[in-house]
């Protein structure tokens, strides 16, 4: 199931909005919102997100105070959760009784920052506010009535350029046989060519190379069989490639030890020690990277495709921050007054947090920085794909992908056989009709 995201995104934030209770202009001049609102006095608006970066929060206090200053009778308060707390809290039901203090205040809140991967659940249990009455549409130009989105992320290959250097290397591996020769080549002893770990926040590290390579876990599917409305495609020809690939990079001891239990940090620490040449990390990791490594000593590509790639573009997979207003929210037209604030301010917000805008403009920070630059022009001519949005029990779809390449990397199981099981699994857990 492919979206492309530009257009699907831009049309989400294209509005207009009249309420009976609140005036709310919304003027689009390039990348930037003007809002004037009248509102209730002496609102405190709850804002709860995962962005978990002192840069993150400080940014969005100051887009918080900046909205304030046109809305002095409005106060925004932030709530920060980690990506997993939130996940845990908003794939259940909140309880209408809480007992429990950060459990009530974090249903209490107006606004929800979160994975889009977490929607379907959230639909399902009746958390979030329908955004049909807010949001313009014409016949021809649906747009979700569900979410905003306010920034983007992609998978990037992150290299140690001084370490490719002193074995030979003068730029980044770009199709397979190219990454196998460099991991094996920069593996030394105290040095592995490459850091991998399935446990991360978000989804296993696997699907950005399935994206890379040009295929697809999930395809449109219609009829009643198959309520989710897609069917797994997991078995096909290039992802068993792709298993196979990594496989071997695994059997040759290229890949650091304890993919199966690695956690994101020890990865990350791994790369900027120097104990891995590559890793693959979101861009919202460059600063962090920088911070431990400096501006010079690395440097960030596309993930590299097979050799027999037939793309004429890298295919990226896309994952986004959204918003939306909580279902029981006392104050949702504040709430949808300061999402469609951030969502008009995106390039800004995306700059602020070291991401891509939601809503396809053109980032601030690739204009005086070169490894943004390059970062948004490689997002700029690729395929943008995003799957499992609307997609229920993603979380169990990932735990699966898990347990299938802990026994294909640790108990000797064939790639065929893997894609086989995950694609049984998928079927089954999706409902997918054997007739």
């Amino acid at each position: 199931m492919q979206i492309k995201l530009k257009i699907y995104d831009i049309l989400l934030i294209v509005a207009v909005i009249i309420f009976a209770s609140a005036t709310i202009f919304i003027k689009f001049d390039g990348a930037t919102v003007y809002q004037e609102i009248t509102l209730p006095a002496h609102d405190t608006l709850v804002l709860a997100h995962f962005w978990q970066d002192d840069a993150m929060k400080s940014a969005l206090h100051t887009f918080a105070e900046n909205f304030q200053k046109q809305n002095p009778d409005v106060f925004i308060e932030f709530r920060d959760y980690s990506y997993a707390a939130m996940q845990d809290m908003l794939l259940v039901p909140l309880p209408k009784e809480i007992s429990d203090k950060k459990l009530k205040d974090f249903a209490s809140s107006d606004i929800f920052v979160f994975d889009p991967r977490w929607l379907s659940e959230m639909i399902r249990n009746d958390t979030l506010e329908p955004l049909s009455d807010y949001i313009q549409k014409t016949e021809d130009e649906p747009v979700d009535e569900w979410v905003v989105p306010l920034t983007a992320s992609i998978d990037l290959l992150f290299y140690n350029i001084d370490v490719l250097k002193a074995v030979g290397f003068e730029r980044p591996p770009k199709n397979w046989t190219e990454f196998e020769k460099y991991a094996k080549v920069l593996s030394s002893p105290g040095r592995y060519g490459w850091t991998f770990s399935l446990v991360s926040d978000g989804y296993p590290e696997i699907y950005p190379w399935i994206w890379a390579a040009g295929a697809a876990m999930l395809e449109k599917s219609g009829g009643e069989a198959n309520p989710a409305g897609i069917r797994p495609v997991f078995n096909n020809p290039t992802i068993v490639k792709t298993l196979g690939f990594i496989n071997s990079l695994k059997n040759a001891g290229v890949i650091a030890p304890n993919v199966s239990t690695k956690t994101k940090t020890q990865k990350f620490n791994e790369f900027t020690s120097g104990k891995a040449g590559m890793m693959v990390a979101s861009i919202e990791d460059i600063e962090a990277v920088r911070r431990k490594m400096g501006d010079t000593s690395f440097g960030v590509t596309t993930i590299p495709h097979p050799d027999d790639f037939a793309g004429s573009r890298p295919v990226f997979g896309v994952r986004n921050a959204y918003a939306g207003v909580r279902k029981d929210s006392e104050r949702k037209e504040e709430a949808w007054a300061f999402i469609s604030y951030l969502a008009g301010h995106s390039p800004l917000l995306a700059n602020a947090i070291h991401a891509l805008p939601g809503n396809g403009n053109t980032p601030v920070s690739s204009k005086d920085d070169y490894l943004y630059k390059k970062v948004y022009d490689m997002y700029e001519s690729s395929e943008q794909m995003r799957e499992f949005i609307g997609v229920p029990d993603v979380l169990t779809l990932d735990a699966i992908i898990r347990d299938a390449l802990d026994a294909l990397f640790e108990n000797g199981q064939i790639p065929d056989e893997t894609a086989r099981t995950i694609q049984g699994r998928w079927e089954e857990l999706l409902g997918i009709s054997k007739n």
